[in-house]
């Protein structure tokens, strides 16, 4: 399945009834990373994304390759 989010599709799988539950895969993965959990998740209404930019769901595209992280980020690497 897949849903338009701010101009964006996700890709996403989600079966059971319940109560919610929303597993995150991390980086660099994408929703397939649950393939072995989810059935283990009885009386879970389980949500798994491909988060923007993995898996099924669209990537941002960019006009030119970025040159330098942001300044947020740079500090923290150092």
């Amino acid at each position: 399945m897949s849903a338009a989010t701010d101009g964006f599709r996700l890709a996403y799988d989600r079966g059971g009834a319940g109560t919610p539950a929303v597993l995150l895969h991390g980086w660099p993965g994408d929703r397939r990373d649950y393939r072995q959990v989810v059935p283990l998740l009885t009386g879970l209404d389980v949500v798994v994304p491909d988060l923007r930019g993995f898996g099924e769901s669209d990537k941002h595209l960019l006009t030119q390759p970025p040159t330098r992280l942001p300044p947020r980020h740079a500090a923290s690497s150092r």
